[in-house]
């Protein structure tokens, strides 16, 4: 059975994100995972969904496609093409990393072909995204901030959003505390708590509190709860 790639379109127009759809469902070969209408969209998208290919407008609300493949970097992940109505910048789409370019009105040709051309590309130098999340993006006012995963010491609920607690700062995210920790890889980050967890490379020491609960004391001296439920959990953890 011929292999099919995973297609993420992004583009901030729900009639551009229609018609690329539409070019590409005839093509074989090629699936679409789903659409996303912001930069900051795609990101997550890109984590939870690991398409082959991202097909991303230039010009979104929120994140450009240049903050995007900013906040991708060099770690193994989708082959990207932009797509966009200006061609003055090819230039800055292959300096910024995307694999190809297309032109708005889009020609389905010319997208089958960049497609391929993305897929063989990733063929030949990478290798799939990871299982769990590398980054956490969250918005500050009208800017994305990117936190990488290994930053973060600690993640305590706050309502409907979670801080997110690294070395000199705590950073406010708009995600249920379940939510965030099924993103990240369990062999690095266990639940202490109903409202916290940590990342066990942080741990230092973790001491009885009486009445079956426990104290983990980390390595930049914060001091968080363990309730009873979690700590025989956490105890088997960080003896592996």
């Amino acid at each position: 059975m011929p292999e099919v790639h995973g297609v993420l379109i992004v583009d901030d127009e729900p009639l551009a994100r229609l018609g690329l759809r539409r070019a590409i469902e005839p093509m074989g070969g090629f699936d679409v995972l789903g659409e996303c209408g912001d930069g900051v969209a795609a990101l997550r998208s890109i984590e939870e969904l690991a398409p082959d290919v991202v097909l991303l407008d230039i010009e979104m609300p929120e994140a450009s496609a240049f903050d995007v493949l900013e906040a991708l970097g060099t770690r193994p992940g989708p082959a990207v093409i932009l797509v966009t109505a200006y061609s003055d910048h090819a230039l800055d789409a292959f300096d910024a990393g995307a694999i190809d370019y297309v032109l708005k009105p889009v020609d389905p040709e010319r997208l089958a072909l960049a497609l391929h051309r993305a897929v063989n590309s990733r063929a030949a130098g990478a290798t799939p995204n990871a299982a769990f999340a590398g980054r956490v993006v969250t918005r500050l006012g009208g800017r994305m901030r990117v936190v990488p995963v290994e930053e973060i010491h600690s993640i305590e609920a706050a309502g409907t959003y979670v801080r997110l607690c690294t070395e000199s700062e705590s950073i406010l995210h708009r995600e249920s505390l379940a939510q965030i920790v099924d993103r990240l890889d369990p062999a690095a980050f266990a639940r202490i708590h109903r409202s916290a967890a940590v990342a066990l490379a942080q741990i230092v020491e973790l001491t009885p509190a009486g009445h079956g609960d426990a104290e983990v004391l980390l390595r930049n001296g914060t001091r968080l709860p363990v309730s009873r439920s979690y700590r025989k959990e956490l105890a088997a953890r960080l003896r592996e």
